[in-house]
């Protein structure tokens, strides 16, 4: 993948902007899959990535969120360069995973799967958890599902909630990463 985000420029708030990626590159041996590349997302703003099956969508994805390496390159969250932490606490600050199938707790509801989430990934004090989850609900437009079981809801919807990532502490803006069914 080599093609930069419309947005790679500066944020157009003045402000840094929520996920940045610079330059960033992923090498399999002589596998490019991941070449160079720029992306940010600005508060409040949705930035599809978009192309042909091994293009890397999917490496790029993992790249910003810590599960993969990257070969060169940053990974900034609000400014601040998370390049080197892993997964785990790229995810309490902020940034979380959904992978292609959610594998949702069937028998819970939403917002009991947000909950663990929270209660495992946020690094939240346990009195906080509840109150938590209901702001991340509500600030990802999901409140209306809080109380519907899991094993009820479509593919995309359980996702979207089923995200650690969503459980970000002291955050007033959701930032994750998914990987659509190819």
């Amino acid at each position: 993948m080599t093609v930069a985000s419309p947005s790679a420029g500066p944020a157009r708030t003045g402000t840094p902007p929520v996920l940045a990626g610079r330059r960033l590159s992923k090498r399999y041996g002589d596998l490019v899959a991941l070449n160079d590349v720029d992306f940010q997302a600005a508060d409040g703003e949705a930035v599809g990535i978009v192309g042909p099956n091994g293009a890397g969508k999917t490496t790029l994805l993992s790249v910003l969120a810590g599960s993969t390496a990257a070969s060169t390159g940053s990974v900034q969250l609000s400014g601040v360069d998370v390049t080197r932490l892993g997964p785990e606490l790229r995810c309490r600050r902020g940034i979380g995973r959904a992978f292609q199938i959610p594998r949702p707790f069937g028998g819970m509801t939403v917002l009991e799967n947000v909950i663990v989430g929270a209660s495992y990934g946020a690094g939240l004090r346990p009195r906080a958890v509840p109150e938590r989850c209901v702001e991340v609900l509500e600030l990802c437009g999901l409140i209306e599902l809080a109380n519907r079981r899991a094993d009820s809801m479509a593919c995309c919807t359980a996702s979207v909630w089923s995200s650690p990532g969503l459980s970000p502490p002291a955050r007033r803006s959701c930032c994750w990463t998914r990987s659509e069914p190819g």
